[in-house]
């Protein structure tokens, strides 16, 4: 392995982030590094891309260009933030311009019904939960996702998102109210 010199500042209590290391490794052409991160975070930027976009093959599609812009990155970490809100901000633009491209080839678009389940209580709650989270606003769902299903802070999905963190908290609230709204229409159609 060859060292290269990589201005990586003291990040005091980021040096305990487990993916720092591996960045670092990243940054001085060590493809095993790669492989490390992927195994390390893969599974959340992914399960963050699924509900982004809806659809597994893109979503896989997607993980596998956040890698590799890391990889091509890395050396431009700065650690400023932890290494998987870094990555999952390289996977939220990189759901955007999934769903412009989908967008621009996609005519129109019919929304799920909850209802074509099995029939069991389980798999009909968690449809009607995804068919609600699906019909949220871009912005709401994606504000939802971080904090809630991947353990971000407000202040690290204001970072992913690149707004205020009161413009995450206020998605927040109204994605929670418009989640409500929702669920409470299709127990009432059902």
């Amino acid at each position: 392995m060859t060292t290269l010199a990589v201005p990586f500042p003291t990040l005091g209590k980021r040096e305990s982030d487990p993916g720092l290391a591996y960045l670092r490794a990243m940054a001085q052409g060590e493809p095993s590094a790669l492989e490390a991160l992927y195994r390390l975070y893969g599974g959340r930027v992914l399960s963050y891309l699924r509900g982004q976009l809806a659809d597994e093959g893109l979503a896989e599609e997607v993980v596998q260009d956040v890698f590799l812009a890391a990889w091509h990155a890395s050396a431009a970490f700065r650690g400023e933030s932890k290494v998987l809100t870094w990555l999952l901000t390289i996977a939220h633009n990189r759901a955007i311009n999934a769903r412009r491209r989908r967008r621009a080839t996609i005519v129109a678009l019919e929304p799920r019904l909850a209802g074509a389940a099995d029939g069991s209580a389980g798999v009909g709650s968690r449809l009607d939960m995804h068919a609600a989270l699906s019909r949220l606003p871009d912005v709401q769902r994606a504000a939802l996702e971080l904090v809630f299903y991947q353990g971000l802070s407000v202040v690290e999905a204001a970072a992913v998102l690149d707004v205020p963190e009161g413009t995450v908290k206020s998605r927040l609230h109204r994605a929670k109210a418009t989640l409500r709204k929702l669920l409470d229409e299709d127990r009432h159609d059902a």
